[in-house]
C-alpha cells in the first residue's frame, strides 16, 4: 500500500515537471494515470471524454493563435489538429517524456508493443503532413514547449517490457 502512494506522488511529480501544469486536486491526475485493470473505481475511463473535449478546444485554440508565426496554411491547421489531438500524440508525448515510467499500467508486455506500434504511426503522420518535420522538437516547437528532454524511442518502450518481464521472473 505505501509503495502504491509512493509510486502515485512520482506519478504526480514528473507530470508536473514534464508539463509544468498542476492540478488543483492531485487525485485527478493519479485517475488519469490508472489503468482500469489496477484500479476498477479510479481510473482515467471516467475522465477520458471531458478529457479529448478540453485537449481539442485547447489545441485549436493554439494552433490559431500560433497559426502566422509559423505561416501554417488551413490545410496545415487541420492537418496538425488532427494530430495534435490524436491518440497518438498523447502515447508519443507520454511514452517520450518518460511519463509512463509513473503509470499505474498492468505488467502486461501488450502495452508496450502497443504503444510502440502507436508511436511509429505518429511519426510517419507527421511526415505525411507536407513540409512538416516529424520531430518531436518540431511538434513541440509549435505547441510552445522546449523539447530538449524529449527523446522518441519505440525501441526504448521494448526494453521496458523486456525489464518488467525479467523483474516478474
Amino acid at each position: 500500500q505505501m509503495a502504491m502512494l509512493a509510486r502515485a506522488e512520482a506519478s504526480v511529480s514528473r507530470f508536473y515537471k514534464v508539463t509544468g501544469y498542476r492540478f488543483l486536486n492531485s487525485n485527478l491526475l493519479i485517475s488519469a494515470l490508472t489503468s482500469k485493470a489496477i484500479d476498477a473505481r479510479n481510473n482515467y475511463e471516467a475522465l477520458e471524454k471531458l478529457g479529448d473535449a478540453i485537449i481539442k478546444t485547447m489545441v485549436s485554440t493554439r494552433l490559431y493563435e500560433r497559426a502566422d508565426t509559423f505561416c501554417m496554411t488551413p490545410h496545415h491547421l487541420h492537418k496538425l489538429r488532427l494530430q495534435f489531438v490524436h491518440n497518438n500524440l498523447f502515447g508519443y508525448v507520454f511514452y517520450s517524456s518518460g511519463l509512463f515510467n509513473n503509470a499505474r499500467l498492468p505488467p502486461d508486455g501488450h502495452v508496450y508493443e502497443n504503444c510502440a506500434r502507436e508511436l511509429k504511426k505518429f511519426e510517419q503522420g507527421m511526415r505525411g503532413i507536407e513540409g512538416m518535420s516529424s520531430s518531436s522538437h518540431d511538434v513541440l516547437h509549435i505547441w510552445g514547449k522546449d523539447s530538449s528532454s524529449i527523446n522518441s524511442s519505440a525501441s526504448h518502450l521494448l526494453q521496458q517490457q523486456q525489464q518488467q518481464q525479467q523483474q516478474q521472473q
